[in-house]
């Protein structure tokens, strides 16, 4: 199962972007349509499928519900596609034009050169309230060394 059928989150998508086609109710619960019975698309693509580029994630669906909220707020084609697996992960953005899901410093996808889509200016409030329009906040990942440690934490020195 992926983040599509989770229902809060998807209830919480509609009632944010007013896409109240993107879902469907089923047994009680609320999950993402799936216009073809493989893919949720954004309005923009619903009409015109094959126009759509995929937005490739793994894992529930790392990063599905902000994917989906941008791409109805800023009309982008871009349907998100869970891969399978780790290795499916790994291999489609080498194989296919599409965008995928990264973080840094994770070096799988360094060959492919990523750019990143850039969107308005990071909101704390908004993203605080679960609206990931805008920007994520930047996260530093830092490491910090000392020539010599083992005379300042000899306890920490392995």
């Amino acid at each position: 199962e992926t983040r599509l059928m989770v229902s809060e989150a998807m209830e919480f998508y509609a009632e944010l972007t007013g896409d109240s086609a993107g879902i469907e109710r089923v047994d009680g619960q609320v999950r993402g349509k799936c216009w073809d019975g493989y893919f949720w698309y954004p309005p923009s693509c619903r009409d015109s499928p094959s126009q759509c580029l995929p937005f490739l994630t793994a894992g529930t669906g790392w990063n599905l519900e902000e994917t989906m909220q941008k791409a109805t707020a800023w009309n982008m084609q871009v349907a998100p596609v869970v891969a399978a697996d780790w290795k499916a992960f790994t291999a489609f953005p080498s194989q296919r034009d599409m965008t995928f899901y990264w973080w840094v410093p994770d070096p799988t996808f360094l060959h492919l050169s990523p750019v990143e889509i850039a969107f308005p200016t990071f909101d704390r409030a908004a993203h605080n309230r679960g609206d990931k329009r805008t920007s994520p906040s930047s996260i530093s990942i830092d490491k910090y060394v000392s020539k010599d440690l083992a005379l300042l934490a000899p306890e920490v020195e392995g």
